[in-house]
């Protein structure tokens, strides 16, 4: 079986798209912030037109439009935060063995929020949790979702883990079985 090269270039990206699709980018705050405020806008304006009582719903709008805009760029500092994190992180790989994959649902986003399955793969260096995405994009043969990945992992089978130096914690793996973790050597 032919298995694709992984290099530590390869894994920062991984890691950045992972990242990506969780966070918030400053665009999306430009865009839902000007579209927020452009519909309280149009209520208030009706209020100035119509009927005063449209005022009162105008306001709830902007209201609602100020929480929702300072949230989105609290996520996008956090974001931008986390992006440069990752720059700088400091990372090891590790050849380590599975020990146990599970699935468990639970509610992401608050008290409104929506359920979602969590995937945790615990291994001897620590565990991986995150949610059903497609893994290893870039790979030809090898791209999967981690439901498919949880599928195909069996207890003892070894992977590479992605360790992050400074907080200990497994932020990306590997399956041996398709993966060959080529380390290059700096100057």
């Amino acid at each position: 079986m032919k298995k694709d090269i992984i290099t530590d270039e390869m894994i920062r990206s991984d890691m950045k798209s992972e990242l990506a699709r969780n966070g918030t980018t400053p665009i999306a705050v430009v865009v839902v912030g000007v579209s927020c405020y452009a519909f309280a806008a149009f209520w208030l304006y009706l209020g100035y037109t119509a009927d005063p009582r449209m005022y009162l719903v105008g306001g709830i709008a902007f209201i609602i439009s100020t929480v929702l805009t300072v949230s989105m760029i609290c996520n996008s500092v956090i974001y931008s935060k986390q992006k440069k994190r990752l720059d700088a992180c400091d990372i090891s790989v590790l050849e380590t063995s599975l020990t146990s994959v599970y699935e468990d649902v639970r509610r992401v986003g608050g008290r409104f929020g929506r359920y979602e399955a969590i995937f945790h793969f615990c291994f001897a260096a620590g565990e991986w949790c995150l949610t059903n995405t497609v893994l290893y994009k870039w790979s030809k043969e090898y791209h999967l979702s981690v439901d498919g990945l949880e599928n195909i992992s069996l207890e003892g089978d070894e992977f590479y883990a992605v360790i992050d130096n400074e907080t200990q914690t497994v932020v990306y793996a590997y399956p041996k079985k398709f993966f060959e973790y080529e380390k290059i050597k700096k100057d």
